[in-house]
């Protein structure tokens, strides 16, 4: 009986995770991913992605071509009280296409002197991109690839 229940629980479990790892057509409330369908070769979309983004004012920390990661510098997107950065990160799939996500950073010392600044993922917050997360998607668009998005 035992065992029964535990086959169970793995069975449930394993269609979790095959249903978190699914990518829609569109944008999604809570979306942190954007998968870009291409058929270039991993680097090939790495190296446009990259472009793409020093373009916008980005700078590259980090290209590995061995393992497919392109990650940015913080970009300052907003000013004022509470000032926030965007780290973008692309990684090449090997079934294809390119996973983009995004990290902001608040400094959230306006409110508190002795806090830390505040990391969130760059998400979709309704039903229209907007935001943080239309940059992400404008950024994917201009490789004029098919999107799709999903959620970590």
């Amino acid at each position: 009986m035992k065992t029964t229940i535990l086959l169970i629980a793995l069975v449930l479990a394993s269609l979790l995770t095959q249903a978190q790892a699914a990518f829609a057509p569109l944008p999604f409330k809570g979306a942190n991913l954007i998968l870009i369908q291409t058929p270039d070769s991993a680097n090939v979309a790495l190296d446009k992605i990259g472009r793409a983004l020093v373009a916008r004012g980005y700078t590259i920390k980090a290209f590995d071509k061995q393992f497919h990661t392109l990650l940015t510098e913080p970009l300052q997107v907003r000013t004022g009280a509470f000032p926030t950065t965007m780290t973008v990160k692309a990684i090449g799939r090997p079934e294809g296409g390119l996973l983009l996500s995004g990290e902001l950073i608040a400094d959230m010392r306006v409110l508190s002197p002795t806090s830390e600044n505040t990391r969130v993922q760059v998400q979709q917050v309704g039903k229209g991109p907007a935001g943080y997360f239309l940059m992400l998607q404008q950024l994917a668009e201009a490789l004029g690839a098919e999107l799709h998005y999903g959620k970590r």
